[in-house]
């Protein structure tokens, strides 16, 4: 079981709930124009401006997909109600979408396990945890993007 931090961020992108550690989310803003990136990571789908710096925008769902079929453009879908939750890895900043932002919630009591099925369709996305609910819990915010697509971003 993974240890659950004090406060989460809860958000949905998609049919995902996801929560990240409030002590690693800068701030949730409104989604802003998202500039296409050619040759960039499934993950990433676009770039967008914050307090001018230059931000990969992360579909969080893409690790759960078949990226393949499902590689519509999550750009097409943001709307005014869309927000981008600003988190500060140790790499980068990074814009992860979120349709709609659940709000903060205590973590003492929730019990999260690994994620079982949902870990074989997405083996490369390590410190994942997964609640009785449903909730994907990311303790390690840098696996949002994984080390092959790491690589691929500094290269665009």
């Amino acid at each position: 079981m993974s240890e659950v931090p004090d406060w989460l961020l809860l958000f949905r992108t998609g049919s995902l709930r996801f929560g990240f550690d409030v002590d690693a989310v800068d701030r949730v803003i409104p989604a802003l124009e998202v500039n296409p990136l050619p040759g960039a990571p499934a993950s990433v789908r676009g770039v967008t401006v914050v307090s001018d710096e230059i931000v990969p925008v992360i579909d969080p769902t893409t690790p759960f997909k078949n990226v393949e079929r499902d590689r519509t453009a999550s750009i097409d879908r943001l709307d005014l109600a869309c927000r981008f939750v600003i988190v500060q890895t140790p790499k980068r900043v990074l814009a992860v979408i979120a349709d709609e932002v659940d709000g903060v919630q205590n973590g003492a009591g929730l019990r999260f396990g690994q994620g079982g099925s949902l870990m074989e369709r997405a083996p490369e996305l390590k410190g994942i945890s997964i609640g009785a609910d449903g909730l994907i819990y990311v303790s390690n915010l840098e696996r949002l993007i994984s080390e092959g697509d790491e690589i691929q971003l500094q290269a665009v």
